[in-house]
């Protein structure tokens, strides 16, 4: 998932290793699909391109006539300045959690209440790290259902827009929940679609559980699809690791993979919603250029600037004997070819 910088006060990151070696890292479907790059920005805004098109062929001239070669322009994509908006979470470690046996800590051999704040810190980490790590799962499903990824920064609406064109919302009869619908017939236009403006060819069908139920529900598709030869050591094993992610069938005619995500989280407002939006269908490439981009973080204690997905420190108020660990990240997923995605609502 990448590296994690820790500029403890007390604790050395060797107090945490034993500790840290039993974490099991959260799976997250467009994480590990689609967003396997992970870079890190070096400075506060950085450039990043967007590609759309890129499908012209090379023309001829007269031979041996270099003063006719054709000048050839730099067009299909856009640039941008864009920074990664920050992310801190805190908790909090007093006298009282550290003096008192730690649920199935061991009556016989009880560890000192240095050893328990390690426990406790190192706990505290796994639990806001799943934070972050589905806060980032939240910002790639916007960026691939949505084309943009919306942070909300107290108060303040912040956008970063993919200039994602490809989106169509089935009406009447042309909805996958009805009878007289064609799903196949849909998804060869979309693949057509993406395979013209992108050049590449998309591989990877991900829809909410509805879109799949009303899928398998109709007997002429399922007939069409290739589910008697499904090996999970065969076919796309990275993707069915995912959490949630169920495998349904391979349409022979597109190549497509068909996956149904069940995946939810709770949002900051206490509702449950699901990472793949009702009624909709994503058709993508595992292989377009995306990259899931970290900012960096500076403290001014130091200062020392820090380059990775995770930051962590700890510190303490000494008046209110109040040790303080906290875990911050800037993390900003990017679709540089929009063009490999089709967003499709068809219920």
């Amino acid at each position: 998932k990448g590296e994690i910088y820790m500029p403890l006060d007390k604790f050395t990151p060797t107090d945490y290793v034993g500790v840290f070696e039993k974490i099991e890292p959260i799976t997250t479907v467009f994480g590990d699909v689609f967003f396997k790059n992970i870079n890190a920005m070096v400075e506060e805004k950085e450039e990043f391109d967007i590609v759309k098109g890129g499908q012209s062929i090379a023309p001829f001239v007269k031979r041996w006539n270099f003063t006719g070669a054709k000048v050839v322009t730099r067009e299909g994509y856009t640039m941008g300045d864009y920074s990664a908006e920050h992310i801190a979470l805190r908790r909090v470690l007093k006298v009282d959690d550290i003096v008192k046996r730690l649920a199935g800590e061991n009556l016989l051999n009880p560890m000192s209440p240095e050893e328990r704040a390690i426990q406790m810190l190192a706990k505290d980490y796994v639990e806001l790290d799943q934070m972050i790590t589905r806060r980032e799962e939240v910002m790639r499903s916007q960026a691939l259902f949505q084309g943009k990824v919306v942070m909300n920064i107290e108060g303040q609406t912040v956008e970063v827009d993919f200039n994602q064109t490809h989106f169509e919302t089935l009406t009447g009869t042309n909805k996958w929940d009805n009878a007289a619908s064609n799903p196949f017939k849909d998804l060869d236009r979309w693949v057509e679609t993406i395979q013209k403006d992108s050049g590449m060819t998309p591989d990877v069908a991900i829809m909410a559980p509805d879109v799949a139920r009303a899928l398998m529900d109709n007997e002429k598709i399922m007939k069409q699809l290739d589910i008697n030869n499904y090996d999970v050591g065969v076919i796309a094993p990275e993707v069915l690791k995912a959490t949630g992610l169920t495998y349904i069938g391979k349409h022979s005619l597109t190549g497509l993979s068909l996956y149904r995500h069940a995946g939810q989280y709770r949002d900051n407002d206490g509702l449950i919603k699901p990472f793949c939006p009702a009624g909709k269908i994503l058709i993508g490439s595992t292989g377009a250029r995306t990259s899931m981009n970290y900012g960096r973080i500076i403290f001014m204690k130091d200062p020392i600037t820090y380059n990775a997905p995770r930051v962590a420190r700890d510190f303490i108020n000494e008046d209110a004997n109040i040790r303080y660990f906290e875990l911050n990240s800037r993390p900003l997923p990017f679709i540089h070819d929009t063009d490999a995605f089709f967003i499709a609502t068809v219920i």
